[in-house]
């Protein structure tokens, strides 16, 4: 199937002329973990670029590189107040019509509230969408924020969903998923951060992966980055660290997530 999706785009004077993207639908499996420089979503997979991809936002992340959702746009400019539902990651569309419900499709990800930024609360929610064979937008879920009791300074940690696509009316040529979060402030506030999206037959919680989680520690003593030239006019004057022929990475490589540290050897 070919998909046509219709965007409006704002030229002088404010007026308003649609344009037509044509584009062939995907297959399974799906994945995206989000380990690519952002700041947008992958456009191959994705057809909005709301959401902020980043490896600094979340806490102890499944791999490096999460998408974030929050109360700013794509260029980081607020949300009008007027309005509750901020960020959307709106997938790409999908052909299932060639499967049945004993083809056990499922769909999953990783999600964290607030990590190292701004809790939401309760109400701000994260809302996970499928797209019925009529084009209408079913809620599968809406996952609350931070309960008033926990305190604000709390680290939650990421937290598995996986939803079964067994239904006849998501078995199409055309299916699309989406998240959207809902927020009552504007900014880079009432953080949701996403990771490890999948989309396939006979998936499992355990994912048979090994995947850096943090980026390893830079060279440099003062300095996260310097120009090159820099280092060269005084490359004596204690710039680098000393190297060892061992370093320590951390990874996870099953579940439960838990961040494994080990030792590489130039030896």
């Amino acid at each position: 199937m070919v998909y046509v999706a219709t965007y409006p785009t704002c030229v002088v004077d404010q007026v308003i002329h649609p344009f037509r993207i044509v584009g062939d639908t995907l297959g399974i499996p799906f994945f995206d973990d989000f380990s690519y420089p952002g700041p947008w979503p992958d456009p191959t997979k994705w057809l909005d670029d709301k959401a902020f991809v980043n490896d600094r936002m979340a806490y102890q992340p499944i791999s490096i590189g999460v998408a974030t959702l929050d109360g700013v746009d794509e260029r980081g400019k607020p949300y009008p107040v007027d309005s509750t539902y901020r960020d959307y990651l709106t997938s790409a569309y999908f052909d299932l019509s060639g499967y049945s419900e004993a083809d056990n499709i499922l769909f999953s990800f990783w999600a964290q509230p607030k990590g190292l930024g701004f809790r939401p609360e309760t109400k701000d929610s994260l809302i996970v969408e499928f797209k019925d064979i009529h084009g209408v937008w079913q809620v599968a879920e809406q996952i609350t924020g931070y309960l008033a009791f926990v305190p604000s300074d709390s680290l939650a940690p990421f937290v598995y969903r996986a939803y079964g696509i067994g239904d006849a009316e998501y078995l199409y040529d055309g299916f699309q998923f989406r998240f959207r979060n809902r927020s009552d402030l504007t900014g880079a506030l009432d953080l949701w951060h996403i990771d490890y999206v999948r989309l396939g037959k006979n998936l499992t919680k355990e994912n048979i992966d090994i995947a850096f989680t943090t980026r390893p520690n830079t060279l440099l003593t003062k300095y996260s980055a310097m120009p090159w030239r820099h280092f060269l006019n005084d490359p004596g004057s204690g710039w680098i660290r000393t190297c060892r022929s061992v370093c320590s990475i951390i990874f996870r490589s099953s579940n439960p997530p838990t961040p494994v540290k080990s030792r590489l050897s130039t030896d």
